[in-house]
């Protein structure tokens, strides 16, 4: 038992880090190029991401025996499809003010047409697949920490082009309230551009790629030790 429970463990933090959707498997990149400009939209979007994930990998998962690899991709792209609608109609009703474009005549809204995206993102389809491999708890903690990671990789990504685009973080608390950070007068615009968040995406990847090797340079020592005793 407790084998297992240290066994998911790993797969959760896995997920998150060692094995990050977008910063160690390149899996969802459209979506960090295209929204990671705005920190608020990257959170909104995220989020939308992490409930897609989770129920996909847990239903592709009940579901593998009668799934192949074809199937699984199928199943995935649906109920991506159906959530995304949902997250579409459910921000469109209840906060307008992120989700369409003009509502109260603030600039930095989620466009509703980023959300779609979801459906056909790499991040889901493929993680529906490898949980036709995996056991239901598994795949359950596999899809939280994959989209916990997918959250804060572009909420990292989001707030170093936020910043070097436009000098500031901005919150749109409601029709009428912004929330402003400045952090400082010079901007580069070019950031704000796909280019701009592609090359982002690169440097903040090969940052965490150096880290995670690094860890992995100081478990080898202590393996070789475990062996020699």
């Amino acid at each position: 038992m407790e084998q297992k429970k240290r066994n998911l463990f790993l797969t959760f933090f896995d997920g998150i880090y060692l094995k990050n959707p977008v910063l160690s498997l390149f899996l969802g990149l459209t979506l960090a190029i295209l929204v990671t400009t705005n920190v608020q939209a990257s959170l909104y979007l995220g989020a939308i991401v992490l409930v897609t994930m989770v129920v996909v990998e847990v239903f592709c998962s009940l579901f593998r025996k009668v799934l192949g690899k074809i199937l699984s991709y199928c199943l995935a792209a649906i109920l991506s499809a159906a959530i995304s609608c949902i997250a579409v109609m459910v921000l469109s009703a209840y906060y307008p003010i992120v989700a369409i474009p003009g509502v109260g005549g603030f600039t930095n809204v989620l466009i509703v047409s980023f959300i779609p995206f979801v459906s056909t993102t790499s991040a889901v389809l493929v993680k529906g697949q490898q949980a036709t491999e995996q056991g239901f708890g598994h795949a359950l903690f596999d899809g939280l920490g994959s989209g916990i990671g997918f959250v804060l990789a572009l909420c990292l990504i989001a707030v170093f082009r936020e910043l070097l685009g436009t000098g500031e973080l901005v919150f749109t608390l409601d029709a009428d309230r912004q929330l402003f950070v400045h952090a400082m007068d010079f901007t580069l615009p070019f950031f704000l551009t796909p280019f701009g968040g592609f090359l982002m995406t690169g440097l903040v990847s090969g940052f965490h790629a150096s880290i995670c090797r690094a860890f992995e340079n100081r478990k080898k020592p202590a393996a070789v030790k475990g062996e020699q005793a």
